[in-house]
């Protein structure tokens, strides 16, 4: 499981304070003290989908948007590893709630984006 400390979220708050639901599923880590996978579940929960309790949820819902972003990231010139606003502008086209936005991209970069797109990049050969 992912644990953000209070540091590395209060530095996220700062960086994207112009997204305000960014800052909003960041204040739920904050709530659920870092654990990525139990805030993103609680705003799952909140924008009315119905996550199961399985420790793998988030990372099952981000594979969901693997293409998307993979694709953008083949795409274009690679981000910074740290740079969440290229994933979060990635999943703006996509159908991912707002509110798990954030989750989905702090989810891909702890993954590294090679990593996380390599099994498309595998299947696409």
């Amino acid at each position: 499981m992912l644990i953000l400390d209070l540091q590395a979220i209060t530095d996220l708050q700062d960086q994207l304070a112009d997204w305000p639901a960014a800052v909003r599923a960041l204040q739920e880590i904050a709530d659920c003290d870092g654990a990525l996978e139990d805030a993103a579940i609680n705003l799952a929960l909140q924008t009315g989908l119905e996550p199961n309790t399985s420790d793998r949820w988030l990372d099952g819902l981000t594979k969901r948007y693997r293409a998307q972003i993979c694709r953008k990231w083949t795409s274009d010139q690679p981000p910074a590893p740290e740079d969440l606003r290229w994933i979060l502008a990635a999943l703006e086209e996509s159908s991912c709630p707002d509110l798990l936005r954030l989750p989905v991209a702090l989810w891909v970069r702890s993954q590294g984006l090679h990593d996380f797109c390599d099994p498309l990049t595998e299947k696409l050969q």
